[in-house]
């Protein structure tokens, strides 16, 4: 076999010129016979031969998004889990190298390689699976493929990382529908504050309902108006609120759903309401988004006489009892890596709370997962506060984020 016009054969998918040159290989080895077929399927040395940075032919296939090609070595040739499961110097895979590109020719990799049997939870030298891989590609096609074929999504990367530290908006509900514990990532415990921030509706939902715990951080949320111009910056000292980010970004759809599950924290019980800061920056701002900003003065009004007398003793109890099985989950340890991995190892906030000997109904409180959590992201705007809201439990595409909008 002339190795450089093999390797232009698969790369070219001259899936012709491949089988010629297989079929002088086998010759050279003694495999084929006269009266047997030269083409016949390849067996493991041929495909486990390696090239530049210990690359198979696969491999390089995968690298080049080369769909034909790999389709040809796994439907044409008699391929073992271990030639699938190679590795080169970095320890990625296959299935690894596909992932890690974009585009539909890469896609079709990833749906062949998985589909012939690939271990789809292989971690390489970095600590990454395909998973995380596709993921940090924004392959929003690719992850799909992978989490129906069977993905982990709890497999974490060093250093506190997970696949929810690399996936977009669209994906976290997805990945959390597929059994994401996103308390289980120690590095984006601001991920619902950011989301509130934003347009990201679906997430907040997402992320509410697969049992994220309110949390206090450092976070400033510019007003900014619909020009884009930065109206006013929110003077913010201390920790504050996913609820408090969602009022000061102008966000009462949000604000709404939040009280509405009484997602609050340590900050919403003892400051949002009684220091006024949060009002007197809705105040200034009051010009710039005058519809927002009044129906966020009305969820403030609202909270006021909510919060400002003494909370039910169901209230009471679910922010005591939240807070202290999440104290230590917005701080991340700056001492040795033996620290940091002790930390890393603690149990999640989810198995923190399923551990505890308590009614299954309280359970399913501490972790939002109730009725009123489930309300459509699209009915967020009518809901009233105080009174009761009779919304049935929705799973629509725009629930699921399948929808930009959301």
């Amino acid at each position: 076999m002339d190795r450089s016009q093999f390797i232009t054969a698969v790369l070219y998918q001259d899936i012709e010129e491949i089988k010629r040159q297989v079929a002088a290989e086998k010759c050279s080895l003694g495999l084929a016979c006269l009266g047997e077929d030269p083409t016949a399927p390849l067996d493991d040395d041929i495909l486990s031969m390696t090239f530049g940075n210990g690359k198979t032919p696969l491999m390089i296939a995968a690298t080049e998004a080369k769909a034909n090609s790999i389709k040809y070595f796994i439907k044409e040739m008699q391929i073992s889990p271990r030639i699938l499961n190679l590795r080169n110097e970095d320890g990625d895979t296959a299935l690894m190298m596909a992932a890690s590109q974009k585009g539909k020719q890469s896609v079709l990799c990833v749906q062949y390689l998985a589909e012939a049997g690939t271990d789809l939870n292989l971690v390489n030298k970095k600590g990454c699976t395909p998973l995380i891989l596709a993921l940090r590609k924004r392959s929003t096609q690719a992850v799909s493929l992978l989490l129906d074929k069977g993905a982990s999504v709890n497999t974490g990367a060093p250093e506190g990382f997970t696949p929810l530290s690399f996936a977009m908006g669209r994906d976290i509900p997805k990945l959390i529908r597929y059994g994401l514990d996103p308390t289980r990532s120690r590095r984006d415990q601001d991920c619902l504050h950011k989301s509130a921030k934003k347009d990201r509706n679906a997430v907040v939902r997402a992320l509410v309902r697969g049992g994220f715990p309110p949390l206090d951080f450092l976070f400033v949320s510019p007003a900014v108006n619909r020009a884009g111009i930065l109206a006013h910056r929110p003077k913010i000292e201390n920790p504050i609120s996913p609820l408090a980010v969602a009022l000061y970004a102008k966000r009462p759809d949000v604000a709404k759903y939040l009280v509405l599950n009484r997602f609050f924290t340590r900050y919403d019980v003892l400051r949002l309401c009684q220091d006024g800061t949060v009002r007197e920056n809705l105040e200034v701002s009051r010009r710039v988004q005058s519809a927002q900003t009044e129906q966020c003065l009305e969820v403030v009004d609202f909270l006021s006489s909510v919060l400002t007398r003494p909370l039910s003793l169901r209230d009471l109890c679910l922010v005591t009892v939240s807070s202290a099985l999440s104290h230590d989950f917005a701080t991340y340890p700056q001492g040795s890596l033996e620290d940091q991995d002790t930390w890393m190892c603690k149990p999640t906030f989810v198995e923190r709370v399923e551990s505890l000997t308590i009614p299954p109904a309280f359970k399913r409180e501490l972790l939002h997962q109730t009725p009123s959590s489930a309300v459509c992201v699209r009915s967020w705007e009518d809901i009233t506060l105080g009174e009761e809201n009779n919304f049935p439990p929705c799973y629509c595409k725009f629930c699921d984020g399948e929808d930009n909008r959301y």
